[in-house]
């Protein structure tokens, strides 16, 4: 298996230039399901990887294509309560947002954050990524209200967890308060009978814990 190990490993140094990533990925995906089988996680982490990839180059139709076979193959082999099944979820819901499905995306984010609060618990850095995404996804529905409630949970997690002086925890405390002022805006365009002005909360990204890979070994 030295020949997959290289392309894996010119994939990775050409993540800079997806395009070309892209291609070694393929070679590593056909050399995985060739010589190891559909139900291997190697072969699993090809699917996601190759997703992740489409996903850079904005292919997100394509991107979802192999992230979903990444999850059929983890369901038929692991079983649906595999805990890389709630990364795979919230990968897919960030590229169905993408897409402009956001209750889609919103029926993944909950399940992911019911695996992780049951396989890792309701304090974990994962559970809080769960959080903070369904924030992201209510906040495109511009229901910041729930925003802020899901971000301050987000933000209780890492403090507890991480501490007041962790990045991640400064950018969760940023995210409550954008999401604070998000909603007195749209409270003050109701209130004046004006149109909110709108931009997409995408543009600002997710927290730097919210991993896009999609299985966790």
């Amino acid at each position: 298996m030295i020949c997959v190990s290289v392309y894996n490993i010119i994939a990775a140094l050409a993540i800079s230039t997806y395009k070309q990533a892209t291609i070694y990925q393929h070679k590593a995906l056909d050399i995985n399901e060739r010589e190891l089988g559909l139900d291997h996680p190697d072969t699993m982490k090809s699917y996601g990887d190759l997703s992740v990839f489409y996903y850079r180059l904005q292919h997100t139709e394509l991107a979802l294509k192999y992230v979903n076979r990444a999850l059929y193959l983890l369901h038929l082999t692991c079983g649906p309560s595999h805990p890389n099944t709630a990364a795979t979820y919230i990968n897919i819901a960030m590229m169905e947002e993408g897409l402009g499905n956001v209750h889609i995306a919103l029926r993944y984010l909950h399940e992911a954050l019911k695996f992780n609060q049951r396989l890792l618990g309701a304090d974990h850095i994962q559970t809080a990524a769960s959080y903070h995404a369904i924030a992201i996804a209510l906040s495109l529905m511009e229901a910041y209200s729930l925003s802020v409630q899901h971000e301050q949970t987000t933000l209780q997690i890492l403090q507890a967890k991480l501490g007041s002086e962790d990045l991640r925890t400064q950018d969760a405390a940023a995210w409550v308060e954008y999401f604070k002022s998000k909603d007195l805006e749209r409270q003050e365009a109701a209130r004046k009978g004006t149109p909110m002005t709108y931009a997409s909360i995408v543009s600002k990204g997710h927290l730097r814990y919210v991993s896009i890979s999609i299985i966790k070994l």
